[in-house]
């Protein structure tokens, strides 16, 4: 794939989210290319908002400052309601371990959050994928995804990090907000050893 292009899925709240995720590491359909430049402003307005809007309900701090920082991800997952309004999105960044979430945002409609709860659970279960959340979001995937010990943060993250003494939590510096506690989830393809 081109480097200066990427991938977006559009999924509709409406369609099944049980059964076979693992489009969500190859480059075909569901995704679409895409060129940067061929984004809308309205679209990238509307992902900010909602980002916004999710993050403020755990933190006033964002560490992302404007919607131009959603290129870093080439992975774009859209989730629209019947009516096309955006009320859900994922993040996703390719790395050397596969593929890293990096921006979960949802409305706070109870069947927005309990589909977007069902996706990340299976997509955190694909090989390849995996995603390092606070608390909040540990506390929905509890039980569904496996936790990676904290010693392969380093690795996973390419941050310094503080292990924080129970072996999988573990604290580090995020831009713009300062020190959070963490924990790393899912199906990396490597771990350092």
């Amino acid at each position: 794939m081109d480097g200066s292009l990427f991938l977006v899925a559009r999924m509709h709240l409406s369609d099944p989210w049980q059964g076979n995720t693992s489009w969500i590491v190859e480059d075909d359909p569901p995704y679409e290319l895409l060129d940067p430049i061929d984004v809308p402003e309205s679209l990238l307005d509307a992902m900010y908002a909602l980002y916004a809007a999710t993050y403020r309900r755990i933190d006033d701090a964002l560490n992302i400052p404007s919607p131009i920082a959603f290129f870093e991800f080439s992975r774009w997952i859209l989730v629209q309601d019947d009516q096309g309004t955006l009320v859900g999105l994922l993040l996703l960044k390719p790395t050397p371990a596969g593929l890293k979430l990096g921006i979960v945002a949802a409305s706070s409609a109870p069947d927005v959050t309990s589909a977007l709860k069902c996706l990340l659970r299976q997509i955190l279960n694909i090989d390849g994928v995996y995603a390092e959340v606070s608390d909040r979001l540990e506390q929905v995937l509890d039980g569904y995804v496996l936790c990676m010990a904290s010693e392969h943060a380093p690795a996973l993250t390419d941050k310094t990090v503080r292990s924080i003494g129970d072996g999988l939590h573990y604290e580090r510096h995020i831009a713009n907000v300062g020190p959070r506690i963490k924990i790393l989830v899912g199906r990396p393809a490597y771990r350092e050893t």
